[in-house]
């Protein structure tokens, strides 16, 4: 894995980065590319900090965070605890491994089977009727089998994001390809 050391200023704590590089990446909501998940590691007030950060829908997070006593240290307490600046070392560690990442924010790098598979292919005006055909079609099948979460289903099935689910649902609803939802919601079997 590889790291690097990130400068900041005495009142920021210094802090190493480790994350794996390849093609698959993760795009993140702010257009730049970051690797699926990395690790933060930084000393601060005689304990040693280590953040496991991952990207979940297009934004970092912290999903584990562990103190450790530097040696001679004082022993992990509350204080210790409260002084840990969760928020700034990840943002920092985002912005290491984004540009380190990509090495210019703005280039993007070879995209995974599995990030191509998310991306919404472009369609001729003839093929778009053909698309929300489908999707009205998947959703139909996943209200009658109960699912609870029909868009989320279609996503899943069709290896499109919610987000775009939702809109060609809309528009499938507006050309009369799919009937209205009652009351705004989608209909219960």
């Amino acid at each position: 894995m590889p790291s690097s050391d990130v400068s900041s200023p005495p009142s920021t704590p210094q802090l190493r980065v480790s994350h794996a590089l390849g093609p698959a990446h993760e795009r993140l909501r702010d257009g730049r590319w970051a690797p699926p998940a990395w690790e933060v590691h930084a000393s601060i007030g005689g304990v040693t900090v280590r953040l496991s950060v991952s990207v979940e829908r297009g934004l970092p997070v912290v999903v584990e965070c562990a103190l450790r006593r530097v040696p001679g240290g004082p022993p992990v307490s509350t204080a210790a605890l409260r002084s840990v600046p969760v928020a700034r070392l990840l943002d920092q560690s985002t912005a290491t491994v984004a540009l380190e990442a990509v090495g210019d924010a703005s280039f993007e790098p070879p995209l995974s089977s599995e990030v191509v598979a998310r991306r919404a292919p472009r369609s001729r005006p003839g093929e778009r009727g053909e698309l929300l055909e489908r999707v009205a079609a998947t959703y139909r099948q996943a209200v009658s089998a109960g699912d609870r979460a029909p868009r989320q289903a279609v996503s899943a099935e069709l290896g499109y994001s919610p987000a775009y689910v939702a809109q060609l649902l809309v528009e499938a609803r507006r050309k009369g390809v799919l009937e209205p939802a009652p009351g705004g919601r989608a209909p219960r079997p």
